[in-house]
């Protein structure tokens, strides 16, 4: 099974790619502690496909140094460039896993609305007060 969970803060704001078939863009700084070492810093590069416009408009205005969590699967594309072989690793996002800031960014149409969870949309108006 290929599921990851990454929590961090986004870099900068995220990218908008493709016209049609959009594809949102954006990278996760996450803190790494092994044991009594330093804590070291990795970059997760993350892609979600045919983004929700409210999550679009978030992460592309106000991303940078967001706080994000999410869910996906770990995609590694190979190719050969000028017969040096090189490899290109991404999270691919489970739109509905998203959250940011703490709060659920998107949430299942079917699923009943409850006291702790807020869409998007919720999260911009009561950051825009």
């Amino acid at each position: 099974m290929n599921i990851c969970v990454i929590s961090g803060e986004l870099v900068n704001n995220a990218v908008v790619r493709g016209k049609d078939k959009k594809v949102l863009v954006f990278t996760v700084a996450t803190k790494n502690q092994n044991g009594d070492s330093e804590t070291t810093v990795s970059h997760a590069p993350c892609i979600v496909f045919n983004p929700p416009a409210e999550l679009e408009q978030l992460l592309t205005t106000r991303g940078k140094g967001l706080p994000i969590e999410l869910q996906g699967r770990v995609s590694i594309s190979r190719f050969d460039e000028k017969a040096e072989p090189r490899a290109n690793a991404e999270v691919v996002v489970y739109t509905k896993s998203i959250k940011v800031g703490g709060e659920v960014a998107i949430m299942p149409v079917s699923r009943p609305r409850t006291g702790g969870l807020r869409s998007v949309a919720e999260v911009l108006k009561s950051t825009a007060a």
